[in-house]
Parts: C-alpha cells; sequence; structure tokens
C-alpha cells in the first residue's frame, strides 16, 4: 500500500468517525432531555410547576380584586369603596377628636372661672380619678 491509498484510507476512517461522533453527541443529548423528563415526572416537578403557574394566576386575581376594591399599589383609587370608607371613618375619628377639643376648652374656661373648689371638682368629676 502506498502513501497516497494510505492518506484516501485515514481520510475516510477519520471522516467515518466524525460522523459517528456526532451522532453519539446527539443520542446523548436526545438520552439526557429524556432521562431529564423522566426524572422531573418521577419527582413530581410537572406537578410543582403547574401549581406555581395556578398560584401565579391566583396572585394575579387577587391583584386585580384589591385593586377592584380601591387600594392600588401606591395610593388608594379615588372614588372607590376602599377611599369612601377611609374617608368616612376618618371623618368620624375628626369629629370626636374636635368634641373632645371643645370639651377641653370648656372645662379649662370653667376652671378658671370657677369660684368654688366645689365648682371646680364639678368640671373635673368624670375624667380625674
Amino acid at each position: 500500500m502506498n502513501n497516497a491509498q494510505r492518506k484516501a484510507l485515514a481520510q475516510l476512517v477519520e471522516k467515518t468517525y466524525q460522523r459517528l461522533i456526532g451522532e453519539a453527541k446527539d443520542k446523548e443529548g436526545l438520552l439526557v432531555k429524556e432521562i431529564t423528563e423522566k426524572v422531573k415526572v418521577e419527582l413530581g416537578i410537572d406537578t410543582i410547576d403547574t401549581q406555581i403557574e395556578a398560584l401565579k394566576k391566583q396572585i394575579e386575581n387577587l391583584e386585580d380584586k384589591k385593586k377592584k376594591l380601591g387600594f392600588g399599589y401606591y395610593e388608594l383609587v379615588e372614588g372607590s369603596k376602599a377611599k369612601l370608607l377611609i374617608d368616612t371613618r376618618t371623618r368620624q375619628e375628626s369629629m370626636e377628636m374636635v368634641g373632645l377639643e371643645k370639651e377641653l376648652t370648656e372645662r379649662l374656661a370653667g376652671l378658671w372661672t370657677a369660684q368654688t373648689i366645689d365648682e371646680a371638682k364639678a368640671l373635673l368629676k368624670g375624667i380625674v380619678k
């Protein structure tokens, strides 16, 4: 056998093995993918992924519900039920505070104008123990 024949056979062998190596790599890649999928099913990863997606959808629905009730991300939505309730209750608390401030002013004025200890005690009745 001469060198030209050796060279031709070497190229043929190399080409054949390169093809076989490529096929083996492809087969290995498919095998890894197939085994990975089987292990995911065996461990319940597909079920977990489904649950995660369901929870994400539930979170979206709850965020939408929260917005519909009037609670945006950073502030209350104007005209919403939540804004109305908060404003109403705040106004009621403010009215109570205004009433207490008025009562304080009246009692202090009464103390300064009281002529006797009994009058002063009457003003303090119910607030000082």
